[in-house]
């Protein structure tokens, strides 16, 4: 390394130009054992992540390379990437880069390959993302693995969605992550998720500048001898920054440190200097031949340039890339650049990047930067890389079309159209707000009736997505007021609007709005319209009472969705057909066809639909009395919901589980999960699902508040009127609950309440006679109502033999209770199917009814089952012991999920429950103390 020394009149010093992984490390002991006990946690089979804040220049690169040496000594395989500024633009790079390079790659070409050729798409990202999840997977099997990202500040919004979702799915893997990056000035993507790990349970290491002690131990440990006094307050110039000290250490007393720049550059020849700054517009690691294009100059005429300049420790070789030895000195050059030269060399940038087959992406940052309004390559470009970008991240894609907007002049005839187009690439990306603010202000500004017909049409999409229906009815009814909503554009207005009128009271609008998107998307060609409005009719069906309809619309829009394209198939008929099922008690098909549409959303990159298909299989499950295996779905419903911020079904998922924490008695865990549900619903829906207020009915009854669960649950109530404004489409989705609001109404003195549950249900059945539970909820509603024990008996004979296992307890014990003295067998069948389900609630209460009939009545034990009182070794349930048994023999989660046709994040689930029972945090300890327990077998 070359030695520099001061000028001539000043102290000398000499001080060796290090690079920033080889400077001495000084004042980080305590970040130094927090990173140890990681490494010693991730080679005992424990993962775990770590986030390194700091501002620039303060260690963390140095942290993460002391780190890495000794990962080496701890066995740990190291995966190191590094961001760059232009990153963000780039979906991935730095997870990729690291990823795929080293002396064993996690991810070889092939397989990096295939991973291209399947899916860097907007839509296939979520199973993309998975599947690097698994390649992650089996190597950590193989080995220990330390994930290494440096300057993460840098990251592109696909790459902080990808680590949100990858970190928590390989929580019981043997993986360490090390994220490394600066401070937020304001909120981003990545600082979003490194708070979200933290809050997880990631630790995180915030720098701070070294101490006046650490200063003089770093100096003197720099410099080979103790530092004078002189020198002392020299040094404290840095503010305690170790890689501004060691740079001051090197230059005259009398430069501050505002000059380094000029110091970094005095002395060296012009060519080297013109290298530094090209390489610094270029914002990556960059090779000679394209700093040669920007300063026309050869390869070899270079060699001197870049020579020099890596001898005197600005720049870097890796490989076949030149980098800079710190970001901190190509910021500084880059500032340093008059604003003039610096725009030319954009411009210069963009040509020879263009010449070699860079990304559109990259080439239009520089065109932005460089570039003036109107300037038509610059727009021409940036729209190619829009392009380009929006097939993989919507966020990528709006950031760029916004530039794109900034350069595009205002009375551009091509401004509306990409106004538009913003707009939609801003709500794909989760980012209403500013996809509203700025379709709001186009529309004020002044569209002609086609772009504005469009517009309303964006905003309309963008904001179903999120359950904002009552601003979609104003958007759409706009719209389709104007004389250009024809064609396929009207028919995918009328289709938003149908399912938009079915939050609201009454089916019939929402009807006549589906029916009409049918007939003009049948003439038009609309064929996804004519999907998503036929799937609407096969709800007002249901809202009818007409199950048989529902089944026959929804099985009309699979076989049309069957032979259409990708994009009518994404409107995911299935999900209503499983809908429809489940009404009609067939529910083996239901399940069969929720998993079918399942695996084609995952083959066309669906992501948006998992929620939907979790909750549809929790809400099976539940009704058949799987209490863990209905918590399982939904816990993995709402956890994907999360990382795709897919707001609009959080309630529903979240209300859900509160419905099985009521029936095992956990109150506490009940009200917060409402609590959550409803704060979710006002903040992405603005307003509370009927679902959800009927969980809340639930909840306020099982605390003794009749008066305020009849309020909760008046609007399920009201909907079940025969008036236009009613609908049976709850009651299809929930038929218990003409039984439970009998319950509510009568504990709250409403007797014409409990009466119009009751004619809701009678209509319901006799809708659908070759439905067997519905008849049976009629009679028990009808036999609460009455006092009629032979109603009663007759509804827990009726559904003994249907699969709707918690609702037969309940008949079986409504029957019972009535019975009085001789309904003793009915209260311990009851009292045996609850406790097979966990239904701690019920349990308690049953044996509160057999206690008061006598001693010889109460049943001997709880039995087996997941309620029964278990003994001290772990108990799982039978989906658990399944999961788990796989696991030990060595399958991935997605091994296990094809073996067992669950999704990959039920059996994350199954795990996490088998973790929580066992007491460990991982794979290697679970699989240890499972065979301790003799249950391999």
């Amino acid at each position: 390394m070359k030695s520099g020394t001061r000028p001539t009149g000043e102290a000398s010093h000499t001080v060796s130009t290090l690079s920033e992984h080889e400077s001495p490390l000084v004042g980080r002991s305590n970040e130094l054992s927090t990173l140890d006990r990681a490494l010693h946690r991730v080679r005992d089979g424990i993962g775990g992540c770590v986030v390194i804040e700091g501002y620039a220049g303060l260690g963390k690169s140095r942290l993460l390379a002391e780190s890495e040496r000794r990962a080496a000594r701890h066995g740990v395989a190291v995966a190191r990437g590094q961001a760059t500024e232009l990153d963000h633009v780039v979906p991935m790079a730095s997870l990729l880069g690291a990823l795929s390079t080293g002396p064993a790659p996690v991810l070889d070409r092939d397989t990096l390959a295939s991973l291209a050729g399947g899916g860097f798409t907007e839509s296939g990202r979520f199973w993309l993302v998975h599947r690097i999840a698994e390649a992650i997977e089996q190597a950590a099997r193989r080995r220990p693995l330390a994930v290494v990202l440096d300057d993460m500040h840098w990251a592109d919004e696909l790459t902080a969605q990808a680590l949100r979702i990858l970190l928590p799915t390989l929580h019981a893997s043997e993986v360490l992550w090390l994220l490394a990056l600066r401070p937020a000035p304001e909120p981003s993507p990545v600082h979003d998720l490194t708070d979200r790990l933290v809050a997880d349970g990631a630790e995180r290491l915030r720098l701070a500048p070294l101490s006046g002690a650490e200063v003089a131990e770093l100096c003197a440990r720099t410099l080979g001898s103790a530092p004078s006094p002189r020198l002392l307050a020299h040094a404290e110039r840095s503010d305690g920054n170790p890689f501004l000290l060691v740079e001051l250490l090197s230059r005259p007393e009398s430069e501050p440190p505002s000059t380094l720049s000029r110091g970094w550059l005095t002395g060296l020849s012009e060519p080297a200097r013109r290298v530094l700054e090209v390489g610094s517009v270029l914002a990556r690691p960059f090779s000679v031949a394209e700093a040669g294009g920007l300063l026309g100059l050869s390869g070899a005429e270079l060699n001197s340039a870049v020579s020099e300049a890596v001898a005197v420790g600005m720049l870097i070789g890796t490989g076949s890339e030149l980098r800079f030895r710190h970001d901190l000195i190509r910021e500084t050059v880059y500032e340093a650049l008059p604003g003039p030269v610096r725009h030319a060399l954009h411009q210069e940038a963009a040509g020879v990047l263009r010449a070699t087959g860079r990304p559109a992406a990259e080439i239009s940052q520089h065109l932005a930067r460089g570039g003036q309004r109107g300037n038509r390559e610059a727009i021409a470009t940036l729209h190619l890389a829009v392009r380009e970008a929006a097939a993989q991240s919507s966020g990528i894609a709006a950031d760029l079309m916004l530039q794109l907007l900034d350069l595009i002049e205002e009375d551009s005839p091509e401004r509306p159209r990409l106004l538009t187009e913003a707009v939609r690439l801003l709500a794909s990306a989760g980012r209403l707000g500013q996809a509203r603010e700025l379709g709001e202000r186009a529309l004020r500004g002044g569209l002609d009736p086609r772009e504005e017909t469009a517009m309303l049409l964006a905003l309309a999409e963008a904001l179903k997505h999120a359950g904002h229906d009552r601003v979609v009815l104003d958007y759409v009814g706009r719209a389709l007021a104007a004389p250009t909503a024809l064609g396929a554009v009207r028919a995918e207005l009328y289709a938003v609007q149908s399912h938009a009128l079915l939050s609201f009271p009454g089916i019939e609008a929402a009807e006549q709005s589906a029916l009409a998107a049918q007939q003009a998307g049948r003439a038009s060609g609309a064929d996804s319209a004519v999907v998503f409005a036929t799937v609407a009719r096969s709800a007002t069906a249901r809202g009818r009472g007409d199950i048989a309809g529902s089944l026959a619309l929804a099985g009309e829009a699979v076989q049309l969705a069957e032979t259409g394209s990708a994009e009518v198939r994404r409107r995911h008929p299935r999900l209503w057909l499983a809908r429809a099922l489940a009404s009609a008690d067939r529910f083996g098909e239901a399940d069969a066809v929720n998993e079918l549409g399942r695996r084609e959303a995952e083959r066309i990159g669906s992501a948006w639909s998992h929620p939907l298909w979790s909750l549809n299989r929790a809400a099976l499950k539940l009704a058949s009395g799987f209490l863990e295996d209905a918590q399982a779905e939904a816990e993995a419903g709402a956890r994907v919901a999360d990382q795709l911020s897919a707001r609009a079904v959080a309630p529903h998922l979240l209300a859900l589980l509160a419905r099985i924490a009521l029936l095992r008695d956990e109150r506490k865990a009940a009200a917060e999960l409402i609590r959550e549900s409803r704060h979710h619903a006002m903040g992405s829906l603005g307003a509370i699902p009927p679902f959800v207020d009927w969980i809340t009915a639930l909840q306020l009854e099982a605390d003794g508040r009749p008066g305020e669960a009849l309020e909760a649950a008046s609007g399920v109530l009201s909907s079940l009127s025969p008036s236009p404004d009613g609908s049976l489409l709850f009651l299809s989705e929930e038929p218990c609950a003409s039984v439970q609001l009998v319950r509510i109404t009568l504990a709250a003195g409403d007797a014409e309440g409990a009466r119009t549950a009751v004619r809701a249900a009678r209509r319901l059945a006799e809708a659908n006679p070759g439905v067997g539970s519905l008849a049976a909820f009629a009679a028990q509603a009808a036999g609460l109502v009455d006092g009629d024990p032979a109603a009663l008996a007759a509804a827990a004979e009726a559904m003994r033999e249907g699969p709707r296992r918690l609702a037969a307890a309940s008949a079986l014990e409504d029957a019972g209770a009535a019975a009085g003295a001789a309904g003793a067998g009915l209260l311990e069948e009851a009292l045996a199917a609850y406790t097979g389900m966990g239904a701690r609630r019920e349990i308690a209460r049953v044996r509160g009814r057999l206690e008061r009939l006598g001693p010889g009545a109460v049943a001997a034990s709880a039995g087996p089952g997941e309620g029964a009182q278990r003994e001290p070794d772990v108990e799982l349930t039978p989906s658990e012991l399944r999961v788990v048994r796989l696991v030990v023999e060595g399958l991935t989660n997605r091994a296990v999920a094809d073996r067992l046709f669950l999704s990959p994040h039920t059996v994350d689930t199954h795990l996490r429950h088998a973790f929580a029972k066992y007491g460990v945090n991982s794979r290697v300890e679970l699989a240890r103390a499972f065979l301790a327990g003799g249950r391999a077998a």
